[in-house]
């Protein structure tokens, strides 16, 4: 029975990524993870941000699992305030993505050579940012595994199905990672598509942080509903005309 429970905080969390709030923006999480290209067949340093990004909002969902501990109580009782620090880091970081924050002299830009010298440091704090974020979106499905291995009344059982629904939910972020150092060891990062797409990714990061901080992420939930209401509709009007 244990066992067929991890199994399914395992799918949980495999299904919780197609998420409107976590899927449509699956492209913003990449391009946050790295941009070091190297000779190795896989971008190392990709693959380890991707692992502590993954470690950090794992790490979200056990504080908020803790709520007989005070670091749990504290997290919960000041989960709005800490998503509005959450949505200023993800503009933040969206901020330097766009790279304005290279014509600043304030401390000779000590926060950027911060972020650079630190590689870990940004997916770190973007685990921990993106973690509070999802929550409003995932809340049920992370409410109904937390609420089933709190029947149990062992914190060592509810740990172990925090790790399997992070791990079903990290799988998609770690292999997509894969992919992406593939492909940038085929573009140069000076060329104008690279350019581009990191300009349009540092944007929607922005924006992102502003729904974060503003608590409106359901906004998210709500569009891309109408919009696969819509497309499933429109399907089905191509059916009745063949």
């Amino acid at each position: 029975m244990e066992n067929t429970s991890f199994y399914i905080s395992f799918f949980a969390g495999l299904l919780s990524f197609f998420s409107p709030c976590i899927f449509p923006l699956f492209p913003i999480y990449l391009s946050t993870l790295g941009l070091n290209k190297n000779n190795h067949e896989y971008n190392i340093p990709i693959l380890i941000n991707t692992l502590i990004f993954i470690l950090s909002f794992s790490l979200v969902f056990v504080l908020l699992a803790m709520t007989s501990t005070s670091i749990g109580l504290f997290f919960n009782f000041n989960k709005i305030f800490l998503i509005k620090i959450a949505g200023c880091l993800i503009i933040f970081f969206g901020v330097l993505t766009l790279g304005f924050l290279k014509n600043l002299s304030l401390n000779r830009n000590y926060v950027p050579k911060l972020i650079s010298n630190n590689q870990n440091l940004k997916p770190l704090l973007l685990g921990l940012s993106f973690g509070l974020a999802w929550t409003p979106c995932i809340g049920p499905v992370l409410g109904s595994i937390l609420a089933y291995s709190a029947t149990d009344k062992n914190i060592q059982y509810s740990l172990l199905m925090l790790l399997f629904y992070s791990l079903g939910l990290g799988l998609p972020f770690f292999i997509g990672s894969i992919g992406y150092s593939k492909i940038l060891k085929k573009i140069s990062l000076k060329s104008k598509i690279f350019q581009f797409y990191n300009y349009l990714m540092g944007i929607l990061l922005i924006l992102f942080g502003i729904i974060v901080f503003n608590n409106k992420i359901y906004i998210l939930n709500l569009y891309f509903q109408k919009l696969f209401t819509k497309i499933d509709n429109f399907f089905n009007i191509q059916k009745f005309f063949i």
